[in-house]
């Protein structure tokens, strides 16, 4: 891999990838990629080698606030299928909570820790995609990408019920070889022939899994594109090379566009059915021929591109692109039918197309990363550096710089705090982002799914019609108990009841802390008893938070 190329070792700031897609530069800087030590305030950090080209790979890992942290930035897809959306993402509150969390266990960040079916890689929180027929859900995963079961059916902490690019749940094998079946996952997409697309960022290419709702295990690639073969990984600079793609999406006409990053382009490629492993891509945006690489930091115009990092396309054929390191999201309309090096329509971050500043504001970003349009063209931003995903109404027709219409990760468009700093930048909770980095509109419930990049999880929000919020107590019952003893301890035992489940059953001796009984709907604890009138309280707490009426014992030791 990147043959011929002199790295040069550069400390970067998180979420980088192992890849060339990494690299993190601070906003507005006049030296944009020369500093050899490039650090963002709050960050922690990753070391990585760094090409010529621009873009890192992996080669070590620093120690940050006593954790080894590597996460990757993650692409955005979205779903092509024309389906009408049962629900809109529009009503999703500013500032809302999430309702579902996959890769941990709870919204507090209450898991293991390890590699698993349910627990993502400690190196990636990655790209997510529904397969539109049968709604099961993937989340690509550093080395590997999980399969979860309809999404529909989900709940927070569900298990994965199948893995690509690893043989089992708890490897996170770095390919050795270049192969069929092993990758560096970052953009994926599920289109609606049910295939599986997986950018391949550290092997320049782009893989295809047919059948993905029902393959096995370790399933093996079908078409490569990027390559010749699945053997090769050598970058490449014309019609038929990639070089660090990083996201992938396929319309409902059978197109696949590719945003190749490294070389500062988006590529078009018809009728992708029946093109072979190693055809060359129809078209190109970015640049003005398919043999040209330029633009990067050196070009900041209409037409020009820096590291184009995620790809949406509307229903009416309108392609977004997430010009991650020019700070803006660029619209094409009407995108299959332009030329090469055509000048985009629109802008959004940006109040023209000669600025790339950042700021925390409704109208501006900062490194936008992953974006998603909805049905009913809603363009949903993932603001990376402001910790935030920003909701543009009417995408397709907005103006210029146009103002965000909705927010999540922050109360307000004004500010930027990693985890809206409810509990400190590091407590996770279920309405703040660190460093979000992908997202995904559901295209038939409306839901937002965002990756939440460094604290290694799935959001989901909207999407889903809450139950009514039980509201009944549980019942607590405490067994017969002596009213005078000589012994210095008693068991006391019982029983608890409540219709959603009873979660615990906590007992307090006169003005003492509480302590947890062993046991929930049969129940017992040993109490110490001080000499003289002991005042024993139990009490019951259900799945929904509801607390019993306490049950009072009195309790004489002479």
């Amino acid at each position: 891999m990147w043959k011929n190329r002199k790295p040069r070792f550069l400390i970067l700031g998180s979420g980088a990838f192992l890849s060339r897609l990494g690299n993190r530069e601070l906003p507005d800087s006049a030296e944009k990629r020369k500093s050899e030590d490039l650090r963002l305030p709050g960050d922690p950090i990753t070391a990585l080698w760094r090409t010529n080209s621009g873009f890192p790979f992996l080669t070590g890992i620093l120690k940050y606030d006593m954790k080894t942290i590597l996460l990757f930035p993650v692409l955005a897809t979205v779903l092509s299928a024309g389906v009408a959306s049962a629900q809109s993402s529009k009503t999703i509150p500013n500032f809302a909570s999430a309702n579902l969390v996959l890769g941990d266990t709870d919204f507090r960040g209450g898991g293991s820790g390890a590699t698993s079916a349910k627990e993502f890689s400690s190196v990636l929180t990655g790209d997510v995609a529904i397969d539109p027929a049968t709604r099961k859900v993937f989340v690509a995963d550093g080395f590997r990408v999980l399969r979860f079961k309809n999404a529909d059916a989900l709940t927070s902490g569900s298990n994965a019920e199948a893995v690509f690019g690893q043989g089992n749940f708890t490897s996170t094998t770095v390919p050795s070889t270049i192969n069929e079946f092993r990758f560096s996952a970052l953009g994926i997409n599920v289109d609606h022939k049910g295939r599986l697309w997986i950018a391949d960022i550290n092997n320049n290419r782009v893989l295809r899994f047919d059948n993905a709702s029902t393959s096995g295990n370790f399933p093996a690639a079908t078409r490569v594109y990027g390559q010749q073969n699945f053997t090769t990984d050598d970058a490449g600079h014309d019609g038929r090379g990639l070089a660090g793609p990083a996201d992938v999406v396929v319309d409902s006409n059978d197109r696949l566009w590719v945003a190749d990053a490294d070389n500062n382009r988006v590529l078009r490629f018809d009728n992708i059915s029946n093109k072979p492993n190693g055809a060359s891509a129809d078209a190109v945006l970015g640049q003005a021929t398919l043999s040209t690489v330029g633009n990067g930091p050196d070009g900041l115009s209409q037409s020009a591109l820096d590291t184009p990092y995620s790809l949406a396309i509307s229903t009416t054929g309108t392609l977004f692109v997430s010009d991650r390191d020019n700070n803006r999201v660029l619209r094409f309309t009407n995108a299959a039918s332009l030329g090469n090096g055509a000048n985009a329509t629109a802008v959004l971050g940006q109040a023209g197309f000669d600025t790339e500043s950042t700021d925390v504001l409704a109208s501006k970003l900062n490194k936008p990363s992953g974006i998603s349009i909805s049905t009913d063209d809603i363009l949903w931003v993932a603001d990376r550096y402001n910790h935030r995903v920003l909701r543009f109404n009417s995408a397709s027709t907005k103006a210029n710089g146009a103002s965000a219409d909705g927010v999540l990760g922050q109360p307000d468009f004004f500010s930027d705090k990693q985890n809206n700093n409810t509990q400190g930048a590091f407590s996770q909770n279920s309405q703040g982002f660190l460093f979000p980095e992908h997202l995904l509109v559901d295209s038939v419930k409306g839901g937002v799914w965002i990756s939440d990049s460094q604290n290694k999880r799935v959001l989901r929000f909207g999407g889903v019609t809450a139950p009514p919020k039980d509201t009944t107590k549980p019942k607590v019952k405490v067994a017969k108990v002596p009213g005078t003893t000589t012994s210095a301890k008693v068991k006391i035992k019982g029983t608890a009841t409540d219709n959603v489940g009873v979660k615990r059953v906590q007992y307090g001796i006169g003005n003492a802390a509480a302590k947890n009984a062993s046991g929930t709907t049969k129940w017992s604890f040993e109490a110490k008893l001080k000499k003289g009138v002991n005042k024993i309280t139990v009490y019951a707490t259900d799945a929904a938070g509801n607390t019993s009426v306490k049950s009072t014992v009195t309790i004489k030791r002479k």
